[in-house]
C-alpha cells in the first residue's frame, strides 16, 4: 500500500509541476477579466475537468500510439526528455511559450467559452504534460498500474481547479515575482526530471552505461 500511495504522490506532484497552473493565474485571470466571479469559477471547473480527460486519454492510449507508430519506449522518453527540458527552461524564464501563445490569446477574444482552448490544452493540457503522462504508462499499462495513473492525473487536476478557482487570491499574495520565482523553482525541478528522461532512454537504447 505504502508503494502505491508513493507512486501517486510522485506522479501527482510531477504533473502538477508541469502543468503548472500556479504559472497559468495571469493568464486566466487575463482571459476571464471581463467575467464575474461565479463564471470564472465554473470556466476553472471545466478546463479542469477537460484537462483530466485530455491526460487520461493520452495515458490510456499511448501504448497504441507507440504501436501505431512503430516507436520504441526509449526513443519515445529521449523525446519527452527533450520536450520537457523545452518546457523547464521557459518556466526558468517565468515564460510559457510551449504553453500557450499570442495565437492562442487572440482567438481566445473571440470565444464566448475558453475552457476548452486555450485553457485545458494547450495552457493546462501542453506537451509536456502529455508526454509524462505517457511515459508514466508505458511501455507496459497493467490495470493496477491504470488506477495509479488515473489517480495521480485526477489529484493533478483537482488542484489545478483549486489553484484557478483561487486565481485572485493566489495572485494578490503571490504578486507577478512570487509567480515567477514559484515558477522558476517548478522549472529547475522539470529540468532534473527530463534529464532523468532523457538519459533513461539512452540506457535503454543501450547508449549508454
Amino acid at each position: 500500500m505504502g508503494t502505491v500511495l508513493k507512486e501517486i504522490f510522485t506522479i501527482s506532484v510531477t504533473l502538477f509541476f508541469i502543468v503548472d497552473p500556479i504559472g497559468a493565474v495571469p493568464s486566466f485571470l487575463a482571459l476571464t477579466a471581463d467575467d464575474h466571479q461565479e463564471k470564472r469559477e465554473i470556466t476553472a471547473r471545466k478546463a479542469s475537468i477537460y484537462c483530466c480527460l485530455i491526460l487520461v486519454f493520452f495515458s490510456l492510449a499511448g501504448k497504441y500510439v507507440f504501436e501505431l507508430f512503430g516507436i520504441g519506449f526509449p526513443a519515445f522518453r529521449i523525446a519527452g526528455g527533450v520536450v520537457l527540458g523545452l518546457v523547464g527552461l521557459d518556466m526558468l524564464r517565468a515564460h510559457r511559450t510551449t504553453q500557450e501563445g499570442k495565437v492562442e490569446f487572440i482567438e481566445a477574444a473571440e470565444k464566448d467559452d475558453i475552457a476548452v482552448t486555450p485553457l485545458a490544452i494547450p495552457m493546462l493540457a501542453g506537451p509536456g504534460a502529455l508526454s509524462t503522462v505517457m511515459m508514466f504508462s508505458a511501455p507496459v499499462l497493467s490495470p493496477g498500474k491504470a488506477v495509479i495513473v488515473v489517480t495521480g492525473i485526477f489529484l493533478t487536476c483537482f488542484f489545478t481547479y483549486v489553484v484557478l478557482r483561487t486565481a485572485n487570491t493566489i495572485n494578490r499574495l503571490l504578486g507577478k515575482t512570487g509567480t515567477r520565482i514559484l515558477t522558476r523553482i517548478m522549472g529547475l525541478i522539470i529540468l532534473a526530471v527530463a534529464a532523468q528522461y532523457f538519459l533513461d532512454g539512452l540506457k535503454g537504447a543501450g547508449l549508454a552505461g
